[in-house]
């Protein structure tokens, strides 16, 4: 998807913070050789860590941005499986090196929540992770049902459709204010 948006309903007493890495820093702030390299490669992703491992695709390892025109990585070691043009062992060292480049300290910023925040991010220069330092927790999401969160899994919770409606305002009342939302990697609403 293009955006993604979470809005905070309930947060754990300790930790559970998110942290977004720059995507467009990742690319710029490699070597001339490097990014020469990447230019020209092309990584399939699948879905197998959400159970769906034959929905495949392959992208270029380096993405244009449709509207900033800036390149961005676009490798994360959650769906990357593997650099076409490069044998097995090859992919694999250079993934390795790109996922931890990608995700270095000084291109990600880091959000500890507070019940009623929004984040809103653009999928096509930004990573996002949740930081797993919380407790195991099991929480309910209404109608009966319950999810527990594992501290070693990253969270997907669905959204109820009066959230979905609040996002829908959020996303018009940013794009009414902000016409080039996709130079913006991220935006916090407290």
């Amino acid at each position: 998807s293009v955006m993604s948006i979470l809005h905070m309903v309930e947060c754990p007493d300790i930790g559970g913070d998110t942290m977004w890495a720059n995507q467009y820093l990742a690319y710029e702030t490699l070597s001339a050789p490097m990014r020469e390299m990447v230019d020209s490669l092309h990584v399939i992703h699948n879905a197998s860590p959400h159970g769906k491992p034959e929905m495949m695709a392959m992208h270029p390892l380096v993405r244009i941005h449709p509207e900033t025109r800036r390149r961005s990585l676009l490798t994360n070691e959650h769906f990357s499986k593997r650099v076409v043009e490069l044998n097995h062992t090859e992919s694999q060292a250079l993934l390795r090196m790109l996922w931890d480049w990608s995700v270095r300290e000084e291109l990600c910023v880091r959000h500890s929540w507070t019940p009623g925040t929004v984040a809103m991010w653009d999928n096509r220069c930004t990573q996002y992770a949740v930081v797993a330092d919380f407790p195991n927790v099991t929480y309910e999401l209404g109608g009966g049902a319950t999810k527990k969160v594992d501290q070693q899994r990253m969270i997907t919770n669905d959204l109820r459709t009066s959230t979905i409606v609040a996002m829908l305002l959020v996303i018009l009342y940013l794009a009414f204010h902000f016409r080039r939302l996709a130079a913006v990697g991220l935006i916090l609403v407290p």
